[in-house]
């Protein structure tokens, strides 16, 4: 049985794929369809039972939440587990807002951390004086089985598919303003993920060429990218690597990324960057179908190469967590 325990209160594949890595009992308490109250006390108990059940060595912890994370900080007080927190972009903008009540909270939940975890070198220094606890890790490449064509692509469409959770740092309007503009092949069209009841105004620019997917299960979700000409996923974050860009790299499908100086370190082949414009956005599309298997090719070369650099920065990290 593991002596690691990997917790988190919402769905998401780094936490499943890190856990692996990581050799951790994997539990997510998941109760977002619930009320606030009712999942927040739901969510502790669970976790408060699966923390005290067994002797964990190490306790992962994801943030989001900061309830979370805030009680784990609290029993890490009567426990002797390393506490390690995977920190995302979310931790660190909550840090920086020093002066307010949230930040004093999340920089109490670092300061009883043993270890943070960061996805890249650029948020190191945004930890301030608990920049020494910070440990660098990308995601690890999800393994995504092959599948046949979804059903929603018709044999004639080349997809282009945006990665979209309708969060307010994702320039959608803009990117679909964009590919309404550029000048593309016939049969091109383009799929917007996620859940259309969070989709609030965009809805407007559904048409024939403009499909909004609604919620995909993991299955329905991993087929319409492996069958992809094009993958997009955007942000307006500097320094945040988004989820896509590893989905992309797994089934070696060209993406186009925000123009950040930590997306253009990390994804340098295989990737059209754009700043988050509509007319830099068409411009980027058309500029990507006129070498459409050169990107299909590099992105394909960068995969190996990505994989064995990760494996790498994981044992140095995973041997710093044991000692």
């Amino acid at each position: 049985m593991s002596t690691r325990l990997w917790l988190t209160w919402e769905t998401q594949r780094r936490n499943v794929e890190l856990a692996d890595a990581f050799d951790c009992s994997y539990r997510c308490f998941d109760f977002s369809r619930l009320n606030v109250a009712l999942r927040l006390l739901l969510s502790s108990f669970m976790t408060l039972r699966e923390v005290f059940r067994s002797r964990w060595c190490v306790i992962f912890s994801q943030y989001p939440s900061l309830p979370l994370n805030l009680l784990l900080s609290f029993c890490s007080i009567f426990s002797s587990f390393k506490f390690v927190v995977d920190a995302h972009n979310v931790a660190i903008e909550d840090f920086q807002k020093s002066a307010s009540l949230r930040g004093r909270l999340v920089a109490w939940v670092f300061s009883r951390a043993d270890h943070i975890v960061v996805s890249n070198s650029a948020l190191v220094s945004k930890l301030g004086k608990y920049a020494d606890k910070a440990l660098v890790l990308a995601d690890r490449l999800p393994q995504i089985e092959p599948s046949s064509k979804p059903s929603l692509v018709d044999n004639t469409e080349m997809a282009v598919t945006l990665i979209a959770s309708f969060a307010p740092d994702e320039p959608i309007e803009e990117f679909i303003k964009g590919f309404n503009k550029a000048k593309l092949a016939d049969g091109t069209k383009l799929f917007v993920t996620g859940r259309r009841s969070r989709a609030g105004g965009l809805i407007g620019f559904e048409s024939e060429r403009v499909v909004f997917t609604d919620f995909l299960g993991e299955g329905e979700f991993e087929a319409l990218i492996q069958h992809s000409i094009l993958l997009v996923d955007l942000t307006t974050r500097e320094d945040c690597l988004v989820c896509g860009a590893y989905e992309a790299l797994s089934v070696e499908v060209p993406i186009l990324l925000s123009s950040s100086e930590a997306l253009r370190t990390t994804f340098p082949l295989g990737t059209v960057f754009s700043n988050n414009s509509q007319s830099d956005f068409s411009e980027a599309l058309e500029h990507f179908f006129e070498d459409v298997a050169g990107y299909k090719e590099r992105i394909g070369s960068m995969k190996e190469d990505f994989a064995l650099v990760w494996q790498e920065q994981f044992e140095k990290i995973s041997n710093k967590i044991s000692n």
